[in-house]
């Protein structure tokens, strides 16, 4: 048997898994499909592939544990600086909306 590698997915010089060639943190991809996003709402708003968006998940639920974690971990940070996780998710939605214009 041949192990087949999906190569959608790197860890950067941090560690921290992302999407090849895009830079999205599969934490991230995984954080907003936990909040409801659809993976083509996901693949739209990040311009990404179907195939990367299911790469992530797939690398996220190997993980899930320790990335619930630190998103567990940012939450409480958030929180502790006055700023919510949604808040933070529109700032970013919209410096990626203003760079698609």
């Amino acid at each position: 048997m041949t192990d087949v590698l999906i190569d959608h997915i790197v860890l950067d010089s941090d560690g921290k898994a992302r999407i090849r060639d895009r830079g999205v943190k599969v934490r991230v991809l995984a954080e907003w499909y936990n909040a409801g996003s659809t993976v083509q709402e996901l693949c739209e708003s990040l311009e990404l592939t179907p195939a990367q968006v299911h790469a992530a998940l797939s690398y996220y639920y190997d993980h899930k544990a320790e990335m619930d974690e630190v998103t567990r971990a940012n939450k409480e940070l958030l929180k502790t600086n006055g700023r919510s996780l949604e808040g933070f998710r529109r700032e970013i939605e919209a410096r990626q909306q203003n760079k698609r214009e």
